[in-house]
């Protein structure tokens, strides 16, 4: 998909000197990436902090036996 963006400079030289990535393409990916990792894993310490994390892993367990 082909966008334009106006990014800040130094923000994306600070994010390439961190990831080590020199391509601006793959820099955005890898921030979007980073981005949809991160909520994923705050959606699941929800789910887990909720209880029903304990009730689905011993479903698990049992079905396993």
């Amino acid at each position: 998909m082909r966008i334009t963006l106006e990014l800040d400079g130094a923000l994306v030289k600070k994010a390439m000197a961190l990831t080590k990535i020199s391509d601006k393409n793959a820099l955005i990916n890898k921030a979007l990436d980073e981005l949809i990792v991160s909520n994923f894993r705050r959606e699941i310490l929800k789910f887990a902090d909720s209880g029903a994390w304990k009730k689905q892993l011993q479903k698990i367990k049992d079905e396993m036996k």
